[in-house]
């Protein structure tokens, strides 16, 4: 999601959005610039980064389901790193686009 900037002047902060993101009063989220290597640095976070992990067993889970759908989406899998609230993901893309796999 986007987050709008602001400006400091004055007393009163102004808030931008760049006007080609806007359609219909609605802010249109960036298209994902498409890798030349196919490989991708995805980001997962909890909803107002909340916990998502709350133990190990639920990082095992995690991990087994990635392992599961590698085998189905066939992406290749790089590393990982597992926080509380969010997640790091490096993978490489091969017939499915990343926006499928994810």
């Amino acid at each position: 999601m986007l987050k709008y900037r602001y400006h400091q002047r004055g007393r009163q902060a102004k808030r931008f959005v760049l006007p080609s993101l806007r359609r219909r009063d609605i802010l249109a989220r960036v298209a994902r610039e498409r890798s030349r290597t196919g490989i991708y640095h995805i980001m997962l976070r909890g909803i107002n980064r909340q916990t998502i992990f709350e133990d190990n067993q639920d990082r095992v889970r995690f991990l087994d389901i990635l392992e599961e759908y590698k085998d189905i989406c066939e992406f290749v899998f790089y590393g990982y790193c597992l926080m509380d609230n969010h997640v790091h993901l490096l993978i490489k893309e091969t017939k499915e686009s990343v926006s499928d796999i994810i």
